[in-house]
């Protein structure tokens, strides 16, 4: 996104938007209120130490939680959208204080992340997916487990689902070597988290800021596979191989994490238009969910690939200027609910919602 310098004139300027609103409830008037907060709130230091802390952290209890959805993400949105509406109208110093909230909320995300690459050491876990690949690879089961589209979520080659495998079958997750690499990579994230803030590097933000989210649902997809496995008992194993795929894919993505912060931006509509078509196509897919099992696990790898739909379409529709956003999210948190409960007649009724809710293909004046 551009910016303008602000002139003399920006007084005016909010007079006349405060005119042309038709609601009070406008991306606007929410960033002025917002600004108010943010300037009764201390800076920050700017020489905190971030990277090197990493490795001798404790990691809290209410670091386990799952960042995939509220209220981790409903913040970032708020401090995102109050950015973005800042720039718009060249406020360059509410556009400073919202980035540094945009930070906070970023490096909330990657401690999570980070927790969880420390919990794939755990034995008892690693042991389970080793012992459950080979009875997988030959059931032919891994096909349907949504590692392929993690890996293009995450822009990685395809091959790149065959190393992972591969991996899961001789140690059952990531070795030491590929975690220690991957909690290097937060470490970098972290620099650059901090090196945006001090230079108010609003183009590396962005960067930065699309790159962790996705790492931050994926990984929030992974621990929040425990209760979708619950529809069918005695299946945690699926869950297991599951959250150990995705991590180990995220773990890679972590190891290349200066390339990908540099990629080439696509245009966030076509995106967020791709990802909504994508989660339909899913939608329609779980219709299953009504019938008996077509193999062991069927439901559970169902409830998954939803999972992960819901949570790239919101990462997909993060930065677009759309109304009806908060809507939206509503909406998905609704379908993860549904699956959750087993209830497959709210999930054809939140399909048609859906339908009604597609994304803008051009930024909403």
């Amino acid at each position: 996104m551009s910016y303008f310098t602000p002139g003399p004139q920006r007084r005016d300027l909010f007079d006349d938007l405060r005119r042309k609103q038709a609601e009070e409830t406008s991306v606007v008037a929410r960033a002025r209120q917002e600004a108010e907060r943010l300037d009764a709130r201390p800076a920050k230091p700017p020489e905190k130490p971030v990277a090197g802390v990493v490795g001798d952290r404790r990691v809290r209890p209410e670091e386990m939680t799952s960042p995939a959805g509220p209220p981790a993400l409903d913040h970032l949105l708020e401090h995102e959208e109050t950015r973005a509406a800042a720039r718009a109208v060249g406020d360059t110093r509410l556009a400073g204080r919202a980035l540094r909230e945009v930070v906070g909320d970023l490096d909330n995300l990657l401690t999570n992340a980070e927790a969880q690459l420390r919990l794939s050491a755990r034995g008892r876990s690693r042991q389970t997916v080793k012992e459950a690949m080979p009875q997988l690879v030959a059931m032919s089961s891994l096909a349907a487990l949504p590692l392929d589209e993690v890996a293009d979520i995450l822009d990685l080659p395809s091959e790149n689902v065959d190393t992972v495998v591969a991996s899961l079958v001789r140690h059952g997750g990531l070795s030491p070597g590929e975690r220690h690499a991957a909690l290097k990579g937060v470490e970098q994230l972290r620099t650059q988290l901090w090196q945006a803030e001090a230079a108010q590097d609003h183009g590396l933000l962005d960067r930065l800021l699309r790159f962790i989210v996705k790492i931050a649902v994926l990984v929030g997809v992974a621990v929040g596979a425990a209760p979708v496995a619950a529809l069918a008992v005695g299946e945690p194993v699926i869950k297991e191989v599951v959250k150990a795929g995705i991590v180990a894919l995220v773990a890679m993505t972590l190891q290349r994490t200066a390339d990908a912060v540099r990629d080439r931006r696509p245009d966030p509509y076509v995106a967020a238009r791709a990802e909504h078509a994508a989660l339909l196509e899913e939608l329609a897919a779980a219709r299953c969910l009504d019938d008996q099992p077509a193999y062991e696990g069927e439901h559970t790898v169902v409830g998954i690939r939803l999972a992960v739909r819901c949570g790239t379409a919101r990462i997909a529709s993060i930065t677009i200027d759309w109304k009806e956003k908060q809507q939206y999210w509503a909406v998905l948190d609704e379908i993860t609910d549904a699956v959750g409960q087993h209830a497959p007649p709210a999930l054809a009724r939140l399909q048609r919602t859906l339908r009604a809710l597609t994304p803008p293909s051009r930024r909403q004046d």
